[in-house]
């Protein structure tokens, strides 16, 4: 409560249904930090799922039944995957890789947790989104992927989906209209902060 301001790096219609009144009102909502929009690539039939490095990643037993649930499209995982085992020829585990943008602009369905990197990439690129959040400490991702879910901007399943779930949850994701998530995106949240950063900053200076 004795904060002058708080910094919300997303839109606030992803913050969660519970927060205060009074909260809101002392909150920037910076929108997403995340870099620009890709140019326009045309999209693909891939499946494009994204570890990022707050998480467990991915497991190649799972993987590899997701693939095979929905064989007759192209499974692209990024980030850290663990476990041993055969793979379909349609899934491929890339990894790290130094451009996850694009890689996801080229996605015709973007798969991943409620962070906001991921969610972000899925704003920037107006990506179809199959948000599959993570348990976190303050809930931040269910909340987040809740507020995706009441805007029409994603599916969302908690946790990671039986094989027999897939080819619905596919279905469900690729009838999404991108328009909504693109929405939640804004060109100059960088430029915005950094102004606003700066207002409060000045307001602090002793004449």
């Amino acid at each position: 409560r004795s904060a002058s301001r708080l910094l919300a790096p997303f839109p606030e219609a992803l913050d969660g249904a519970g927060v205060p009144d009074w909260i809101r009102a002392k909150t920037i909502y910076a929108g997403f930090l995340g870099g620009p929009a890709q140019d326009t690539t045309e999209a693909s039939r891939d499946i494009v799922v994204v570890f990022g490095q707050g998480g467990a990643g991915g497991t190649r037993g799972d993987l590899a039944a997701a693939a095979r649930s929905v064989p007759d499209r192209s499974w692209h995982v990024l980030g850290p995957v663990t476990g041993t085992g055969p793979i379909p020829d349609n899934l491929h585990l890339h990894g790290w890789v130094p451009d996850v943008a694009a890689h996801v602009a080229r996605a015709a369905l973007l798969v991943g947790g409620g962070g906001d990197g991921v969610v972000a990439l899925a704003a920037a690129q107006a990506k179809r989104f199959l948000c599959l959040p993570e348990e976190r400490a303050y809930g931040e991702q269910t909340e987040k992927a809740a507020a995706l879910a009441r805007l029409g901007a994603a599916i969302v399943h908690e946790g990671w989906p039986e094989a027999s779930a897939w080819p619905s949850l596919i279905r469900a994701g690729l009838a999404l209209d991108p328009a909504v998530i693109g929405a939640l995106h804004r060109p100059a949240a960088v430029a915005d902060c950094a102004a606003a950063i700066d207002a409060l900053a000045a307001s602090f200076e002793r004449p």
